[in-house]
């Protein structure tokens, strides 16, 4: 039986970082979660700030790998991810508004999944749907946080009602799969000052990427860029500057 919990002790220890007005906010605000992946550890992070109202989409079940920087444990393997997640972030606070959605999300459900939201968190595989995400976000004149695990830390990409889409960044040859699109994203940075422990080993991690067939990931850079996809929601929040595609916000906690 689970304690009930109240808002106000919830978030008690967020005064002086958040005051009242923005925490208002933040219980208010809507947030579509498209995919469940990376996205598990925001989402768990952003339920424990104080954000409330969640729709949580995905069609893939929690495998045993994803154990290793994923908000899930042992009796959710073989499980669908969006189940899941509901049910882990309900654990911390039962009251929440999570709307799971247990399915790919395809280009026609789109419209209706922004339309109903406030910010767009991208995190789905690499293909037709993730750029369509972004294209329909701007359309809705509403935000889209495009955030990445890269090593010891992550890179976030922001597009708004002021932006082009994603052609911006990618041109309009897209990359067809997550392997590829991340071996465009690693080069893409290097003029932002990748960090040496990547940059001297660049061609022997794209070897191996080829080799194994998908890209390293560690625990240590989804939770850093759950902490930057936060921080960044609640710039926007507050009105304040944020930058926004094609320049990256990107930190590394190694170096």
């Amino acid at each position: 039986m689970l304690e009930q919990v109240k808002y106000e002790n919830l978030v008690s220890r967020n005064w002086f970082y958040i005051n009242s007005v923005l925490q208002n906010k933040i219980r208010n605000v809507n947030i579509l979660f498209a995919g469940c992946g990376l996205g598990s550890v925001i989402a768990q992070s952003a339920i424990r700030l104080g954000f409330e109202n969640m729709t949580i989409v995905d069609g893939d079940n929690v495998d045993l790998t994803n154990l290793n920087r994923q908000f899930y444990f042992q009796n959710d393997v073989g499980v669908n991810k969006a189940k899941s997640l509901k049910n882990n972030l309900l654990m911390i606070n039962p009251n929440a508004n999570i709307k799971s959605v247990e399915k790919y999300i395809k280009v026609n459900d789109l419209s209706k999944l922004v339309s109903e939201v406030d910010i767009v968190i991208n995190t789905v595989d690499l293909n037709n749907t993730y750029y369509e995400i972004i294209t329909e976000t701007i359309k809705h004149k509403k935000t889209v946080i495009c955030p990445f695990n890269v090593g010891f830390g992550g890179v976030l990409i922001l597009f708004n009602k002021n932006s082009v889409g994603p052609e911006i960044i990618w041109g309009r040859n897209l990359p067809i799969d997550n392997k590829e699109f991340y071996m465009k994203l690693i080069e893409s940075l290097k003029k932002f000052h990748l960090p040496l422990y990547i940059s001297k080993e660049l061609e022997n991690l794209f070897s191996e990427i080829n080799n194994k067939g998908y890209q390293p990931q560690i625990s240590i850079g989804g939770n850093i860029i759950a902490s930057i996809v936060l921080s960044t929601i609640i710039k926007v929040l507050q009105n304040k500057d944020v930058s926004l595609a094609p320049c990256p916000i990107f930190f590394d906690s190694y170096e």
